[in-house]
């Protein structure tokens, strides 16, 4: 009887063994699948804060374009005072 108790008390202790391993075998598992999320993060972090770059200089090009229509426009609205004050001169 005793030895019928040894045997199931080492049964235990042996499933607990593996079940031990099994849990750290799914806990390394896990810590791996993590690193490469955090690896994945990073790389989308970095194309984001790209993308944000080529965004802000977009929007500088884009000002730049505006800004040289609104001098020329203006350019043109002096000439045309321009014109109209030089046609009344001639008139």
């Amino acid at each position: 009887m005793c030895r019928a108790k040894n045997t199931s008390n080492d049964d235990s202790i042996n499933r607990a063994v593996y079940d031990n391993v099994d849990l750290q075998t799914e806990i390394a598992g896990l810590r791996e699948a993590i690193e490469q999320l955090n690896i994945n993060l990073t790389i989308e972090r970095q194309k984001n804060a790209l993308q944000r770059q080529q965004i802000d200089q977009l929007n500088v090009s884009l000002t730049a374009e505006r800004l040289s229509t609104v001098a020329q426009l203006i350019d043109l609205m002096i000439q045309k005072t321009d014109n109209e004050e030089v046609s009344r001169f001639l008139m």
